[in-house]
């Protein structure tokens, strides 16, 4: 049976092979990019798109787990010709009533009205044909219904700094007239503090503008929205400021030791979300070397809405690495700010993805465990951020960078701002059993951490969740099985550092070895004692005993342990 797929307006079928399509459409042939429709380079593309605007039937004929499996896998099949990708006749005709009146010319006799009202498979109304004898059969010149667009309009956008490299930049949305484009920021050589993005020699009509982040693995840039309607302007204006702003920006940590003097660093292992509107517009893994990757936030948000795939999977980072990030400012002449504004956060491990949707609920819950990014205001006023407050200043100063220095000229990127990060109190979550996995619940204990100590009773499920110093990498849980007892039963050494992420080696061994079983030291590498681990950890929930920790085994893991 056919799959019916919508990208960017314009509709596509996808038959299993042996269905007979001599009369259903044109099919699209993908061992050419010139024999490709709508603009399409490679069935890739093709794909990708197909993907990016129906996420929620993409199971339909793929099972992978990321975009970049589904994408290969569907590929695979279109290449193979186990699929078969066709634009239906009735195209034409959906495009007319979907767009209003869109009228082809042609010079025609009045001979041929007599004829038939059927040309090339699509009907021709009454109107077109009273109107087909209006055009002059002997004319070479165009008619005014079919008179190309002026062509000197233009679209500019400015981006804050100079020297900025191309793994960010800026996409047009195609029209009916007129293509996609993408274009990458520029030196503004008049003002030496920004740079600019300029789409030329575009037609007045109003267009979607969309900032593209570089993927892996060749595949086309992930397009974040960021200005729905634009007017193009004519000739080749420059504003003190334009009407619509990108900041680049690079998150920084503050550091704050015993004696609560502050030193900054740069982020490592762990995650940035950027909220938009009170929403997640981003979402980076940061790794050891302070880049920054994004996920396809979107298409994984579309993935849970339409159950593809379960809220509590672990969603993978596909960008290419990043030294800074490009962030809206101002938009359509309305600064980004306040509730309109973003908000960033960092966490040592990515989040679930309930806790986003709390967020995204719950402006108070979201300003609380967020960054305001409101500071970036100073642009305007001064075009850079030296000393802009105790939130933001340039990267050179964050970094200790001197102006004249190897490292803050050439071909790197300078006037970025620094954003500074203070670290949230780590969250302690344990949950006590005794060696029968019975829950200790109801027993008094008592936590010891650095020069904090905790009192309390253990929850009815036997948990015990405490937020606790950033410095302290020790501590002491001492529990009361008799709560009438003046000596602890137990007194047990935890160490209050962060784990490594679930599928990593280090963060399974680290995990399996909290849970009991014996994976060894926490080196990274998959010896014996982890398969045995592991093997056990299976046999005992009930999972394939294969000594794999793939996804299934991981995703248990993660839900027995949490995070």
């Amino acid at each position: 049976m056919k799959t019916r797929f919508i990208i960017q307006g314009m509709i596509y079928d996808i038959y299993p092979a042996g269905f007979d399509l001599s009369r259903i459409g044109k099919r699209l042939d993908f061992s050419s990019s010139s024999n490709l429709l709508n603009g399409f380079q490679s069935c890739q593309q093709f794909v990708e798109q197909l993907l990016h605007y129906n996420p929620g039937a993409a199971y339909q004929l793929s099972s992978g787990t990321f975009f970049q499996q589904q994408v290969s896998d569907i590929v695979q099949q279109l290449e193979a010709g186990e699929l078969i990708a066709v634009q239906p006749d009735q195209q034409t005709e959906d495009s007319l009533h979907s767009s209003g009146s869109r009228l082809r010319s042609a010079s025609i006799s009045k001979e041929d009205i007599t004829e038939s009202t059927s040309i090339a498979g699509q009907q021709t109304s009454n109107n077109q044909a009273r109107l087909t004898p209006k055009i002059k059969h002997h004319s070479s010149a165009q008619s005014p219904l079919t008179q190309k667009p002026t062509l000197n309009y233009q679209v500019a956008v400015e981006v804050a700094g100079q020297n900025l490299p191309r793994d960010q930049h800026l996409y047009l949305h195609k029209t009916e007239a007129e293509q996609a484009a993408q274009q990458f920021a520029t030196n503004d050589r008049a003002l030496m503090h920004r740079s600019e993005v300029r789409f030329r020699n575009i037609s007045q009509q109003h267009r979607k503008v969309s900032l593209a982040i570089n993927m892996k693995n060749g595949a086309s840039p992930m397009l974040l929205p960021l200005i729905d309607n634009i007017a193009p302007s004519k000739g080749d204006r420059s504003k003190p400021e334009h009407d619509n702003v990108i900041i680049p920006i690079k998150p920084i940590h503050i550091e704050t030791s015993h004696n609560s003097t502050s030193k900054t660093a740069p982020l490592s292992n762990g995650w940035l979300y950027l909220f938009w509107k009170g929403t997640l517009w981003r979402e980076l893994e940061v790794l050891p070397n302070s880049a920054m990757c994004d996920c396809r936030v979107e298409w994984y948000r579309n993935q849970i809405r339409f159950d593809s795939q379960k809220a509590s999977a672990l969603r993978k980072a596909e960008g290419r690495w990043l030294n800074n990030i490009w962030i809206p400012y101002k938009i359509q002449n309305e600064f980004q700010l306040g509730r309109n504004g973003l908000r960033i956060a960092y966490s040592k491990t990515q989040w679930p993805w309930h806790r986003i949707q709390a967020l995204e609920s719950d402006t108070k819950n979201l300003i609380a465990n967020t960054t305001s990014l409101d500071a970036i205001q100073q642009y305007s006023a001064q075009q850079h951020f030296d000393a802009a407050s105790a939130s933001i200043s340039s990267l050179e100063s964050a970094m200790n960078i001197s102006p004249g220095s190897q490292g803050a000229r050439g071909d790197n990127p300078n006037r970025i701002a620094a954003i500074y990060l203070e670290p949230q109190p780590n969250q302690l979550n344990l949950k006590l059993h005794d060696a029968t996995h019975k829950v200790l619940a109801g027993k008094r204990y008592q936590l010891i951490a650095g020069d904090n100590i905790v009192e309390g009773v253990v929850s009815p499920d036997g948990t015990i969740s405490h937020p606790m110093p950033y410095q302290a990498t020790e501590g002491e849980l001492r529990v009361w099985c008799d709560n009438e007892s003046e000596v602890p039963s137990h007194k047990i050494p935890i160490k209050l550092e962060q784990l490594a992420d679930i599928n990593s080696t280090e963060g399974i061994q680290a995990r399996l070895n909290n849970l009991n079983h014996s994976a060894g030291p926490v080196d990274g590498i998959s010896g014996p004692k982890m398969l045995g681990a592991v093997r056990q950890f299976q046999q005992r929930h009930q999972l394939a005993v294969d000594g794999d920790p793939g996804p299934i085994t991981q995703q248990k893991l993660k839900q027995i342990h949490g995070n």
